[in-house]
C-alpha cells in the first residue's frame, strides 16, 4: 500500500534481515548513522521515515541527529529507555535469558544485548530534538508499555498518537490494512 503513494526504500539494519555486522559494535546510534549515510548517498530529499520496534528507535535517533534528513516520522513499538519503565520485567528477563543461553546464536545474543543496553534517550532529548511531524503508534497489548509510548508522544511537540485496540507489538503485520491506512494518511498530510 505504501508503494502506491511513495517511493519505498527498505533498509535492513545491521544484523537484522539479511544484513551482517559485527556483534561487538552494534548500536542504535550506528544504525541511525547508516540510514543517514544512505540518504546522503542517494541524494534523497528529506524522507518520510517509518520504523517498527528497533527501526522506530533508529527513526527517533535519526530525527534528532539529522533533522534535515527527516520530513516526517512514524514509529511503532519504539522505546527510548531499556528499563522497567518501558519494558515489563518478564520481557527484560526473557531477553537476559537469550543472552545467557549458550544455545543462542551470536546474532541473537547481540540483538538482545543491544535491547538490554540501549537506547538511552531522555524525554527532554525528544522534546528538544524531534522537530518534524511525528506519529507515535503501539498496540494496546504491545511489548513496550503503553505509559512509555504515551510519554514519548507527549515529549514530542505536535506529535500524534495511535493506540491500536486488541493488538500486540506486531500489529503492523497482523493488521496491515488499518496500520497502513493510518501511516499513508499521516504521510500524505506531511
Amino acid at each position: 500500500m505504501l508503494s502506491r503513494h511513495f517511493q519505498v526504500i527498505g533498509v535492513d539494519s545491521r544484523m537484522q534481515g539479511r544484513s551482517g555486522g559485527d556483534p561487538s559494535s552494534l548500536s542504535y546510534g550506528q544504525m541511525a548513522a547508516d540510514v543517514e549515510e544512505l540518504l546522503k548517498f542517494l541524494k534523497a530529499p528529506p524522507a518520510l521515515i517509518l520504523g517498527f520496534s528497533d527501526g522506530g528507535i533508529v527513526g527517533l535517533l535519526l530525527a534528532i541527529r539529522a533533522p534535515d534528513r527527516v520530513r516526517a516520522l512514524a514509529v511503532s513499538g519504539a522505546n527510548i529507555q531499556q528499563d522497567e519503565a518501558a519494558i515489563p520485567t518478564e520481557g527484560l528477563e526473557q531477553m537476559r535469558s537469550v543472552v545467557e543461553d549458550p544455545a543462542s546464536s551470536a546474532q541473537e545474543k547481540a540483538l538482545y544485548r543491544l535491547m538490554l543496553d540501549e537506547p538511552n534517550l531522555s524525554f527532554e532529548q525528544l522534546t528538544q530534538g524531534v522537530r518534524c511531524p511525528a506519529l507515535i503508534m503501539a498496540g494496546d497489548r504491545d511489548f513496550i508499555k503503553i505509559d512509555h509510548t504515551v510519554k514519548i508522544f507527549q515529549a514530542i511537540p505536535g506529535a500524534e498518537l495511535a493506540i491500536f485496540p486488541q493488538s500486540d507489538h506486531f500489529f503492523f503485520a497482523d493488521k496491515p490494512e488499518p496500520f497502513n491506512q493510518m501511516v499513508v494518511e499521516f504521510f500524505l498530510r506531511h
